[in-house]
């Protein structure tokens, strides 16, 4: 429900998927609302794994992607998380 965008739901989403791997992250920036930029972004901080993650609505609908560059650290992060066992 949290993080739901037009119709699909929550954990389907780039931000759900995130929430679901690392949990809340320590820090969110919002500037979705800033009507004086040209993109929409909320940048996630995960201090303990050095890793700050833009989400951007390029569109204007509310929907919000991992950039690419922040989509490698993610994963990036991942696997180093899940081959520690």
């Amino acid at each position: 429900v949290r993080f739901r965008e037009a119709g699909e739901p929550g954990w389907q989403t780039d931000r759900g998927e995130v929430f679901i791997t690392l949990g809340e992250p320590d820090e969110i920036f919002d500037q979705s609302s800033d009507l004086q930029g040209p993109r929409r972004i909320i940048r996630w901080n995960y201090l303990g794994l050095r890793l700050q993650l833009d989400f951007t609505d390029d569109t204007g609908f509310g929907r919000f992607r991992l950039v690419p560059a922040a989509r490698a650290e993610y994963q990036r992060v991942l696997n180093t998380i899940r081959s520690r066992g």
